[in-house]
């Protein structure tokens, strides 16, 4: 038995079209289409080789990585699209690359909340067998953090001193 749904949304997909993949590069313009509703634990069909083939070109396009294991490209391919369009991690500089289920990120971000942001997406996903998060905070935002902490350690040493 199949089903019709329709569903009318917006989705931040601008800077997921960057990226170049074709499914968010036909988002950009519209979003229709048909989606498959399976019950829970349904178990999706392997990526084909020549799938695999096709995905690891364009993560090679985007200086990312896919393995050759069963399932790697459709992992690389989702994955670039939930990071893509999630409000926290859309339009950040970083590269994603999938071998046998293990996902590496890399690359450069402004917070610390967004690498662990992209980590947790990651996680969530299905399929990824481990993360090796190797994004890295930006200069800046450290010695900002690092002048705040100062600050808020200052009263504590004014008050010891008085104390004294």
């Amino acid at each position: 038995m199949k089903y019709l749904l329709t569903i009318l949304m917006w989705l931040p997909v601008q800077a997921a079209c960057t990226r170049g993949t074709p499914s968010t590069q036909a988002a950009q313009q519209s979003v229709d289409g048909e989606i498959e509703v399976r019950p829970s634990g349904a178990v999706r069909p392997a990526y084909t080789a020549e799938q695999n083939r096709a995905e690891a070109e364009r993560a090679k396009a985007n200086n990312e990585s896919v393995g050759s294991g069963t399932n790697d490209g459709r992992l690389h391919r989702t994955i670039v699209a939930k990071l893509g369009i999630d409000l926290e991690t859309v339009g950040l500089n970083m590269n994603v690359d999938v071998d046998d289920g293990i996902v590496t990120l890399r690359g450069m971000v402004d917070f610390v909340q967004q690498k662990q942001d992209a980590e947790r997406i990651v996680k969530e996903t299905d399929g990824v067998q481990a993360v090796v998060n190797k994004l890295r905070v930006s200069k800046r935002w450290r010695i900002q953090h690092d002048r705040a902490r100062r600050k808020a350690d200052q009263p504590a040493a004014d008050l010891q001193e008085f104390h004294e």
